[in-house]
C-alpha cells in the first residue's frame, strides 16, 4: 500500500488492520476498484436496458436513472441504490423478460457482495462474486 493516497476499500473500516486480520492475507489485491466498476456497469445498465423492454417499464427504469441525474456527483452507493429500486420494481410487477431479471439480480447480488461487511468476507463469498460477474 506504499504511495497510496487513500486506504484501500478493503481496509476503509479498519484502516489500521493488517490483511491478516480481515482473512485478506492470501488475496490478491486488485489494481481495480470493484466498488467503482460495478457502479459504472449499474449506470450502463440503466442507460441501456430501457430500450430493450416495453415502453412502461423502460420508462420506469428512466425515471430512476433521472433521478440520479439530478444529483451533482453520483457515488456508487447512489448507483446501488438505484440497481435495488429497480429491482424491488421489477420483483413487484414480474413482467419484465427472465434475461433481464437474471441481470438485474446478478448486479444486486454483486454490489452486495462489495459491499458486505469485512466479517461476512469468507472465500465462498468471494468465489459467489467471480461466478456472478
Amino acid at each position: 500500500m506504499k504511495g497510496k493516497q487513500r486506504v484501500s476499500a478493503l481496509l476503509f473500516n479498519q484502516p489500521q488492520a493488517n490483511l491478516e486480520d480481515l482473512g485478506l492475507d492470501r488475496y490478491e489485491v486488485l489494481p481495480t476498484e470493484l466498488l467503482h466498476d460495478i457502479s459504472h456497469h449499474i449506470e450502463n445498465f440503466l442507460t441501456e436496458i430501457p430500450h430493450h423492454l416495453s415502453s412502461v417499464h423502460g420508462n420506469i427504469i428512466k425515471d430512476v436513472k433521472s433521478a440520479l441525474q439530478d444529483k451533482e456527483c453520483n457515488r456508487g452507493v447512489d448507483y446501488r441504490a438505484a440497481i435495488i429500486k429497480v429491482a424491488g420494481y421489477a420483483e413487484q410487477t414480474g413482467k419484465f423478460p427472465p434475461e433481464v431479471m437474471q441481470l438485474i439480480n446478478s448486479l444486486v447480488e454483486m454490489q452486495g457482495i462489495l459491499y458486505a461487511p469485512d466479517r461476512e468476507r469468507t472465500p465462498a463469498l468471494i468465489l459467489r462474486y467471480y461466478n456472478q460477474s
